[in-house]
């Protein structure tokens, strides 16, 4: 659970570090499989996420940035009845060279947009150490694996105990 939020290719590295470039797609390719056809009908979300991803949507740019693969992300969003529309742009780590923790999703996604990111919202270490490396601040929200302490030592801009305190941080 330690690399929960680095790109898949680095967990599945960790997990074997023997393994060649092949096996390592093809863990990633079966696992993307396993989550299309299976698991994606337990997608629960955090309490409060869609109203505020909803409201957020109405008021900014709003851009999904994962260290999921493009089409997963849009598996993901499909089955937690998130809109596509909601969001300006959506980047996976498919799109570029190096996923979180290095700060080339936030980048292309500015590039993308022609505009500087104003918040990046993550829920772990290396959503923080990404945006801290493409100079944005980062609210973080101890929803996921790593939990408030983490957090706070990798040092974001803002941490909110729920997903609902993110607007009035940015505003």
């Amino acid at each position: 659970m330690q690399h929960f939020g680095e790109g898949s290719k680095k967990i599945v590295q960790h997990l074997f570090p023997q393994a060649d470039d092949a096996f390592v797609e093809q863990i990633i390719k079966d696992h993307d499989q396993f989550v299309r056809t299976k698991t994606k009908k337990d997608i629960r979300l955090i309490p409060g996420a869609k109203e505020v991803l909803k409201e957020l949507h109405k008021q900014e740019y709003l851009a999904l940035i994962s260290n999921c693969n493009h089409q997963m992300i849009l598996t993901l969003l499909d089955a937690a009845k998130i809109p596509v529309k909601w969001f300006s742009l959506i980047v996976g780590q498919d799109q570029v060279r190096h996923p979180k923790p290095a700060p080339d999703e936030l980048l292309k996604t500015e590039h993308l947009l022609r505009r500087k990111v104003d918040y990046f919202i993550g829920d772990s270490i290396y959503d923080v150490r990404a945006g801290r490396r493409a100079g944005v601040k980062v609210i973080a929200i101890p929803s996921g694996v790593h939990k408030k302490q983490e957090l706070q030592q990798e040092k974001p801009f803002r941490i909110c105990k729920t997903i609902k305190e993110v607007i009035k941080n940015i505003q």
